[in-house]
């Protein structure tokens, strides 16, 4: 990479980078406390905001240099795709957005009596039960992931080092 490569696209594609590794870490540390509490009320919103981190580097972020940034699929190995693409899903549909079709609402009408009537109504909810029982599948994912952005964020140290080595024998680069 010359002096000319170091572009403020390839700048802030790095940027990028780094928070996207911070929300993975992120992620796994609020994986990692779910696992430790006991009552559910505490560990579907723990699980919830793991899973929308997880899938925020992932969606489509805005730059100045580059307008739409996210990671692309090739970074989730091929095994766990089906794992990512359910996060995924349920990030867009259950946890960060509410959706019609996911949630599946019926309302019912009982009658109260004097021509009054109560309408309950029920939906879908995501499963819980499966989500906290792989939970140390999701962090081996959100690892694995983690691990492959910090490798790339580490070629890029070394590019940039690269560069500002180079530029210091000029006389020119910063240090």
């Amino acid at each position: 990479m010359s002096d000319a490569e170091l572009t403020n696209e390839v700048l802030e594609e790095y940027e990028f980078l780094r928070l996207y590794s911070i929300d993975l870490e992120r992620s796994k540390q609020l994986l990692q406390l779910t696992a430790t509490v006991d009552r559910n009320e505490l560990r579907y919103p723990l699980l919830e905001l793991a899973v929308i981190t997880y899938a925020r580097p992932f969606s489509v972020n805005r730059g100045r240099y580059i307008r739409r940034h996210s990671l692309t699929t090739n970074i989730v190995p091929q095994r766990s795709r089906q794992l990512h693409d359910a996060l995924l899903a349920l990030r867009d549909q259950a946890f960060a957005h509410t959706d019609h079709a996911f949630r599946d609402p019926k309302v019912a009408r009982f009658p109260l009596g004097e021509g009054r009537h109560f309408y309950p109504m029920s939906f879908t909810n995501p499963a819980w039960d499966n989500l906290l029982r792989d939970l140390h599948v999701i962090e081996a994912l959100v690892t694995q992931i983690e691990s492959a952005v910090n490798a790339q964020v580490e070629s890029m140290n070394r590019r940039f080092d690269g560069i500002y080595l180079r530029g210091a024998r000029g006389g020119g680069g910063a240090s």
